[in-house]
C-alpha cells in the first residue's frame, strides 16, 4: 500500500511540474577577432521576463560584456501556440587566446558551453571571414578518360558586388561547366552565409597525380569595421588546390572504355501490342544512363537487325545533368522499324562491358533480344511484285518489258514507304498541336514567339521544337541554352511524355531569364557573378 501511494504521488508530481525549457546559445562568428565586437544569442521556447537572463555570468578577464536586448515572439499554427524569448548580448575580447562561454541555466533548461578562439585581426583574415571559396571533388581517385565532378562554393557573410569567378584549371585535364548555379542561405558555425554553388566536369588526359588549381574570386566585399560599421574592401581569394590520383585503364579491357559508378539501360517499343502488321512503323527507344561518366564514354549501339526489317535510326540525343550532387551522362537512341514480311522476327541483344568504379571490377549490362510477331497487312503492299498505289504514269511511245516494270514498281514502293515514314514522324511530333500555332515561321522573332505560345500552353514537344529552332538561328546562345534545351528535349521525348505534368510557364520564365543574362554576358562579362547579399 505504501509503495502504491509513493508511485501515485511521483506520477502526480511529474504531471504538474513545469516542462523543462529548451535553451540554445549561438555566437555570430568563431574565431573571434580581437577588438571586434560579436554577439551571443540565447533563445528559449517560452515567454519569460527579461530578468531571467543574467549577463553578469559572462564576465571574465579580457571579455567586455555590452548591452543585452530582449525580444519575444508568439505564433499560432493549426491551433497550436508557440512562444519564444531571445536575448542578444554584444561581447568584445581584448586579448588573443582561448575562452569559454559557460553553460547558462534558464527556466530549468541549460545551454551547451561554447569554446571561443580569439585571434588578432588583419585585413586578410577579416576578408576571409566574410568571403571565402570551398572546393570539393566527388571521389578520392579516378580513372583515365573518366568524368569527375568538381564542386566549388562561394560563401559570403555580408555582401559581394562586381564579382568575377574564374573556374578551376589544370594542364593534365579538360574542364566543362555543367548544371546551373545554385544559390541558398546556410548557417555555418552559428553564422549566416549566402552560398553560390557551381559544378564542373573534369576529364583527366593522363594517368598519375592530377593537380587542380582552385577557382579564383575577385570583387568588392562588405567587411565589418569597429569604427565605421561596414566598409567596402577589394577581395581576391582562391580555392584550395586539390590533387587526385588517376589510374590507368585495366589490362585486358579491349572493348570501348566506359568507367562509371552505375549504368542503367531502358528499352521500350511503341506501340505495345501482341502482333504488329507488316509495313507499319514501330518505334524503339534505348536509353543508356551512366552515373559518374561523361558523354564521350557512352558507347555507340551497333545492333545487327535482320533483313526482314527496315531500320531508320535517328541521331542519338545526348544529355548531361546533375541530380542529388551526382553527375549523369545519358544517350537516347531512337529507331523507326518497319517489318517487311509476316512471321516471327528476332532482334539480337547486345552486351555492354563497363568498369564499375566503386567495386573496381568489370561489369556486363545486357540489352535483351526482342521478338516481334508480325502479321500480314491487307491494306499495304509488302512485296515488290504486288501492285503499288495508283500513280499516274507518263505516256510512253514504247511498252517497257516486264523486267523494267518490276524495277519501276520496286522504286515507287520504296519512295512511298519513305514518304509514309516521314509523314508518320511528322504526325508523332505534332500530335498535341491543338491550338493552331503556325508550324513554320519566317523570322527569328516569330520562332521565339512560337516557343512562348507553346510553353504557355504546356505543349512539351512544340516547345522543344521552336526553342531548338531559335537556338540554331542564334549561334551565340547555343552554349548558354544547351543545358536548358537538353532538359526540355529529355522531357519532350521521354517514353512517358504524354502522361507527364510539365509547368511550361515556369520553364518559360527560366528560359527568358537565361536569355537576358546571356545577352549581358555577350557584352564581355562572361565570368561576372550576380550580387551575393545575404
Amino acid at each position: 500500500m505504501i509503495r502504491f501511494i509513493l508511485l501515485f504521488f511521483s506520477i502526480l508530481g511529474a504531471s504538474i511540474a513545469p516542462a523543462m525549457a529548451n535553451v540554445i546559445a549561438t555566437v555570430s562568428q568563431n574565431p573571434i577577432y580581437v577588438g571586434h565586437p560579436f554577439t551571443l544569442q540565447v533563445s528559449v521556447n517560452a515567454a519569460l521576463p527579461a530578468s531571467d537572463f543574467d549577463s553578469a555570468k559572462l564576465m571574465q578577464p579580457h571579455i567586455i560584456v555590452g548591452q543585452t536586448s530582449t525580444s519575444r515572439q508568439m505564433s499560432d499554427i493549426n491551433g497550436k501556440t508557440t512562444r519564444q524569448t531571445q536575448w542578444v548580448t554584444t561581447l568584445l575580447i581584448r586579448k588573443a587566446g582561448n575562452y569559454v562561454i559557460p553553460a547558462l541555466t534558464i527556466a530549468g533548461g541549460q545551454t551547451q558551453p561554447i569554446k571561443l578562439h580569439a585571434i588578432n585581426a588583419t585585413n586578410k583574415n577579416l576578408i576571409q571571414q566574410q568571403v571565402h571559396v570551398e572546393t570539393k571533388i566527388a571521389q578520392k581517385r579516378g580513372w583515365i578518360g573518366q568524368s569527375i565532378l568538381y564542386t566549388a562554393k562561394i560563401l559570403v557573410a555580408s555582401s559581394l558586388n562586381n564579382a568575377n569567378f574564374d573556374g578551376p584549371h589544370s594542364q593534365e585535364a579538360s574542364f566543362i561547366q555543367v548544371g546551373q548555379d545554385q544559390q541558398k542561405s546556410e548557417i555555418i558555425n552559428g553564422k549566416r552565409y549566402q552560398v553560390l554553388t557551381r559544378h564542373w566536369l573534369i576529364t583527366p588526359k593522363q594517368t598519375g597525380l592530377l593537380t587542380i588549381q582552385g577557382p579564383r574570386l575577385t570583387g568588392i566585399a562588405g567587411v565589418p569595421d569597429p569604427v565605421f560599421g561596414i566598409t567596402e574592401q577589394p577581395v581576391d581569394v582562391q580555392g584550395k588546390t586539390l590533387r587526385l590520383q588517376i589510374m590507368p585503364k585495366p589490362a585486358g579491357f579491349k572493348t570501348s572504355w566506359l568507367a562509371a559508378n552505375h549504368l542503367t539501360i531502358s528499352d521500350s517499343i511503341r506501340p505495345k501490342t501482341r502482333h504488329y502488321k507488316a509495313g507499319e512503323a514501330i518505334t524503339r527507344t534505348i536509353t543508356l544512363t551512366a552515373e559518374g561518366a561523361g558523354l564521350n564514354q557512352l558507347p555507340s549501339l551497333d545492333i545487327q537487325y535482320p533483313a526482314q526489317l527496315r531500320v531508320y535510326p535517328d541521331k542519338p540525343k545526348k544529355h548531361l545533368f546533375i541530380k542529388d550532387g551526382k553527375i549523369y551522362a545519358q544517350k537516347v537512341y531512337s529507331f523507326a522499324i518497319i517489318p517487311m514480311h509476316a512471321g516471327n522476327i528476332s532482334i539480337p541483344g547486345k552486351t555492354i562491358t563497363w568498369w564499375n568504379i566503386p567495386d573496381e571490377s568489370r561489369q556486363y549490362s545486357k540489352i535483351p533480344a526482342v521478338k516481334l510477331s508480325v502479321i500480314a497487312n491487307s491494306n499495304r503492299a509488302i512485296k515488290t511484285t504486288q501492285s503499288t498505289p495508283s500513280i499516274s504514269q507518263p505516256q510512253e511511245t514504247q511498252t517497257p518489258n516486264s523486267h523494267n516494270w518490276s524495277w519501276l514498281f520496286a522504286g515507287l514502293w520504296v519512295l512511298t514507304t519513305i514518304g509514309w515514314i516521314i509523314r508518320e514522324g511528322s504526325l508523332h511530333r505534332t500530335r498535341n498541336d491543338n491550338n493552331g500555332i503556325q508550324r513554320e515561321h519566317e523570322s527569328e522573332e516569330n520562332t521565339w514567339k512560337a516557343f512562348t505560345q507553346a510553353a504557355q500552353s504546356n505543349q512539351l514537344q512544340l516547345s522543344e521544337k521552336y526553342l531548338r529552332q531559335w537556338v540554331q538561328s542564334h549561334p551565340t546562345y547555343q552554349q548558354v541554352m544547351k543545358l536548358l534545351l537538353d532538359e526540355l528535349a529529355r522531357l519532350a521525348w521521354h517514353p512517358n511524355s504524354e502522361t507527364m505534368t510539365w509547368n511550361g510557364l515556369e520553364f518559360l520564365h527560366r528560359a527568358t531569364q537565361l536569355k537576358k543574362g546571356a545577352s549581358s554576358n555577350h557584352n564581355g562579362h562572361k565570368h561576372e557573378l550576380p550580387p551575393l547579399n545575404p
